[in-house]
């Protein structure tokens, strides 16, 4: 009897290895700078795009606006990032680091 598995079946493993390997590293992550990986990529994407709206920031890293807001909820609190209402348009919000975030 053969044990090569089926080819969906290897795949479905795959992506259990790989969520496996994700969630441990966001642990370390956490644990050493209190910051997730969703923190850490919107950290990453503002220090390139800033200024910049948080619906941009939203698709630039592949997630909701409303998960964006509650991200740099947690980040303004730690002092990392500030956001600001547009001039023109008082629904747009703006991100950009602060010293600390930088």
């Amino acid at each position: 009897m053969s044990n090569i598995l089926p080819l969906e079946e290897q795949v479905i493993a795959a992506l259990r290895r790989i969520t496996r390997a994700i969630d441990l590293h966001s642990r370390v992550l956490l644990q050493k700078n209190g910051l997730t990986i969703p923190q850490l990529a919107a950290l990453q994407a503002i220090r390139r795009l800033q200024p910049v709206a948080v619906g941009a920031l939203a698709r630039d890293i592949h997630l909701g606006a409303a998960t964006v807001t509650g991200i740099l909820g947690r980040l303004e609190k730690r002092g990392l990032v500030s956001r600001e209402r547009g001039d023109a348009d008082r629904r747009s919000v703006v991100v950009q680091l602060t010293d600390e975030g930088a």
